[in-house]
């Protein structure tokens, strides 16, 4: 399994992961075409924000999430990106299939993929990023 390579990410792709996490920067908006390379990309701030809740001490309530139009799109596009991204070794536990959740790090944060198509389902979760 491919989970210790990380993506190489193109220029353009490197610049939006640059500009996550400054002071400045509440929210990044990027207009991509198709074939960019946003998956990818969101892989990779998935990762980054794994590692920005261990530094930071974040409270495991705080998840990180991936959202895509439906539950079945983040299934078939992000899900098995997403499993090749994080290391074997950062998993407290095997991925959870059928809830699309990663258990990570030495504080049990959660890594979930939602679909947006029923909003209510999102409620109640603290988010750490989105």
């Amino acid at each position: 399994m491919k989970n210790e390579e990380r993506i190489s990410l193109t220029s353009p792709q490197m610049n939006i992961y640059r500009e996550g996490w400054k002071k400045h920067a509440r929210f990044r908006v990027a207009a991509c075409g198709r074939r960019f390379g946003k998956t990818f990309e969101a892989a990779e701030e998935i990762r980054r924000a794994v590692k920005n809740a261990v530094v930071r001490n974040i409270n495991p309530d705080n998840e990180i999430w991936y959202a895509a139009p439906t539950y079945k799109q983040a299934k078939k596009i992000f899900w098995p990106k997403l499993k090749a991204t994080i290391p074997q070794k950062w998993l407290i536990r095997p991925p959870r299939e059928s809830e699309l959740s990663l258990e990570v790090g030495p504080y049990g944060h959660t890594v979930r993929i939602v679909g947006l198509e029923n909003y209510d389902a999102l409620r109640g979760s603290g988010l750490f990023f989105f």
